[in-house]
């Protein structure tokens, strides 16, 4: 008896006969988290947009469709508010359905003040003022230019004027007035005295009235940079970004505040960004860092000693103990353990390339790494333009004709090229040997794009058309798998006389086909296999044996049965 387990997935680098035991030679729509072969369901629509859309973002369980590519970090504050960036564009805040630029102005002019009463000259001494904006979310600004000094003394009132006018389209609705004042050891600092109510154009201080409190605490807060990229959200309140080889971290609790004194810079252009813990894994167009700190003051980068240049900044997956990326020559891990690739034992370099990795866009389900790529090739036979050339159209502006079709890429040149479809392939990231699963279009439509939904721990594929798709969904129907086993080369000449497969839950009447090769040749097929067994036609002997199974029934092994006296009951 030759007993075939089915309990795992493709290895491509390997030799058909050399794969261990339960592993495929071809593995589409499987899965196997309980041990045996089971199929991914077919995918849900979720939810339909009505505008063009290439950023999906689930959000207090709302959906929203951003037309544009960006990448999104939600509130480290109790408000509800979005923060996310675009390439070519400054970054941005979205709120109860308002974009705001996330770049909060300061006063661009010091305000003036004067003084009304007398001076004692025994207890004169030189105080200044300067303000800043406040938005309807408490946003504060840096402030202003400081005012000229004055003389000032018990009894002597101030009074503050000449406040610049906030930028449009801030939400700023009020301003905050601080006070100079210079400790005995000469260090002078602005406390705060007023906070005032705009439209405001002058102010009497007092300071028995409106005593002096808490010093200035957004002395520091730059805007961030108008390139700023790669938005992500980090721990205790943090968020980091990144524009060419600097990498900025926010304020903690203020992503509106990137104070230039936490810029970290790189030897190398950043790609992406991925948290996990405490860690910040930096991707870069050549070697991959490592940030770790619980404050922006404290991080600490380590450069990791591995060339491994990330290729696309869309696959980069935080899987929640590591990050993954595709680099040219296969799947990257970063973690504080290092930077490492892990598909080496599943593709050489040269099979890997072929999946075009540069177009790799991904997201993480349930500990594995799903992502898009591109498929074999597509002759192209039809042609509406000889003549066009197809060179300059850019990989992600190629759309196919409808959602359960693929999306072409064109390779350049003239429509007659080699062309590819975007299919969805499945690698267990974190396993000692990992395993690769393609996804076909029975399982989710060829996507526009991958979403992961913190708020449901699901994946989510957007169509061309604008329809989001739940990956796997509880609701669909299961998919049809199809899972070839390894090639079996025995010592001796050896024939079968029949086939058990043992099929859990079989009284489901689940649908199952078997196809038995003998020496690469197809000998019979048997469709509705129903119980498992059945015999196979007599007089074919060979040495190499080969099975495949397609429909949708939990199969936790196959045999090949020598003697039927093995069948009992044999069908």
């Amino acid at each position: 008896m030759l007993t075939i387990r089915t309990s795992h997935g493709e290895i491509p680098v390997l030799n058909n006969r050399l794969l261990p035991e339960g592993f495929a030679a071809h593995a589409e729509n499987t899965r196997f988290e309980t041990g045996t072969l089971m199929p991914y369901r077919r995918a849900a629509l979720a939810h339909q947009f009505d505008v063009a859309t290439k950023t999906v973002i689930r959000h207090g369980g709302q959906w929203i469709g951003l037309p544009f590519e960006a990448d999104v970090a939600p509130a480290p504050v109790a408000e509800d508010r979005i923060y996310f960036t675009v390439d070519g564009a400054a970054p941005k805040m979205l709120a109860d359905g308002v974009t705001y630029d996330l770049a909060l102005p300061p006063p661009a002019t010091a305000p003036t003040i004067s003084t009304s009463g007398t001076t004692d000259p025994a207890e004169i001494e030189d105080i200044g003022y300067a303000y800043t904006f406040v938005t309807s979310f408490n946003e504060e600004s840096a402030p202003s230019p400081p005012s000229s000094p004055v003389e000032w003394s018990d009894g002597v009132t101030v009074t503050v004027e000449g406040f610049a006018e906030p930028a449009a389209g801030r939400g700023v609705d009020r301003i905050r007035i601080y006070r100079s004042q210079t400790s005995a050891l000469g260090d002078t600092s602005l406390y705060f005295v007023k906070e005032l109510t705009l439209p405001a154009s002058s102010w009497d201080h007092d300071l028995e009235t409106d005593p002096m409190q808490e010093i200035l605490p957004s002395v520091d807060f730059d805007m961030p940079p108008d390139d700023l990229a790669g938005l992500t959200a980090m721990p205790n309140g943090m968020m980091a970004g990144f524009t060419g080889k600097q990498l900025w971290f926010c304020e903690p609790y203020q992503p509106h505040a990137w104070p230039a004194k936490y810029m970290l810079t790189l030897d190398y252009p950043i790609v992406g960004l991925a948290s996990f813990g405490s860690a910040l894994a930096i991707m870069t167009k050549g070697t991959p860092y490592l940030a770790q700190g619980t404050a922006p003051e404290t991080m600490a980068m380590e450069k990791m000693e591995a060339l491994l240049p990330c290729v696309s900044k869309d696959a980069i997956v935080d899987l929640g103990y590591a990050a993954v990326y595709p680099s040219s020559d296969g799947l990257v891990m970063i973690s504080p353990q290092g930077a490492r690739i892990i598909t080496g034992n599943l593709f050489l370099p040269r099979e890997w390339r072929r999946l075009s990795p540069a177009t790799f866009f991904a997201a993480q389900y349930r500990g594995l790494y799903v992502f898009a790529y591109l498929a074999e090739d597509i002759p192209i036979a039809d042609a509406q333009a000889p003549g066009t050339d197809f060179t300059d159209i850019p990989l992600w502006d190629c759309g196919g004709p409808s959602t359960t079709e693929g999306v072409i890429i064109y390779d350049g040149g003239s429509p007659f090229t080699e062309a590819k479809h975007r299919a969805l392939g499945i690698i267990n990231a974190g396993a000692e040997q990992p395993e690769f699963v393609r996804v076909s279009s029975d399982v989710a439509v060829y996507p526009a794009s991958l979403y992961f939904s913190v708020e449901d721990e699901l994946i989510y594929t957007l169509g061309q058309d604008g329809a989001l798709y739940e990956f796997d969904s509880a609701y669909g129907a299961p998919s049809r798998y199809t899972w070839t086993s390894p090639e079996f080369r025995l010592p001796s000449v050896t024939g079968y006389a029949g086939v058990y497969v043992e099929i859990e839950n079989a009284e489901l009447q689940p649908k199952l086909t078997v196809e038995v090769f003998a020496g690469g040749k197809l000998i019979h097929t048997r469709d509705d296999v129903g119980d498992g067994l059945f015999r196979l036609p007599s007089g074919f002997k060979d040495r190499t044996w080969q099975v495949t199974l397609s429909g949708n029934a939990e199969v936790a092994a196959c045999h090949l049965l020598e003697s039927y006296d093995e069948i009992a009951g044999g069908a």
